[in-house]
């Protein structure tokens, strides 16, 4: 038993750079972020859709970012059915990364609106400096879940959320 405490102990220390907090209804910063054509486009756009919507912030050198949107690729379809979920994956990516994005996405076979925040703009707003960073929208754009970092098995945390939405709106 005491091993077994040992090694909760350790493995919930061994990842300090996931934490979860819940917010209260506020919108997500709105602002201008290229599509995966280099064509500037408006948040709201997406998030003022009527969709719960899932907007995860990565970049192509992060391999946990890879690994969460790979492991959400899995439930997408599923989760847009049921829920009638969006997800936004927004690369913080420098120029040189920015050239990666299409064929990591093409290669990965990636469903996600890719967008590309270029200037770091809404970073900056929300203030976050891990990735992944998560945020969980309701059907009006308001922030009900925020999320930093990855593990295995959050995907179906954030498919109770995504449930309970569904059934409040």
């Amino acid at each position: 038993m005491n091993r077994l405490l040992l090694f909760l102990l350790i493995i919930s220390t061994a990842s300090p750079s996931f934490s979860q907090k819940n917010t209260g209804p506020k919108p997500l910063p709105n602002g201008k972020v290229k599509d995966q054509n280099g064509k500037v486009v408006d948040l709201n756009t997406y998030t003022k859709a009527g969709k719960i919507t899932i907007v995860s912030f990565w970049a192509t050198w992060c391999g946990p970012c890879k690994k969460e949107l790979d492991a959400y690729n899995a439930h997408y379809a599923d989760w847009a059915k049921k829920y009638g979920t969006q997800l936004l994956a927004i690369s913080i990516d420098d120029i040189r990364g920015q050239a990666k994005i299409k064929p990591m996405v093409s290669e990965r076979k990636w469903p996600y609106t890719i967008l590309v925040d270029a200037n770091n703009d809404l970073q900056r707003q929300l203030g976050f400096n891990s990735i992944p960073q998560l945020y969980l929208l309701d059907k009006k754009g308001n922030i009900v879940h925020q999320a930093t970092g990855y593990f295995p098995g959050s995907e179906k945390e954030l498919e109770d959320k995504m449930a309970a939405l569904a059934k409040s709106l």
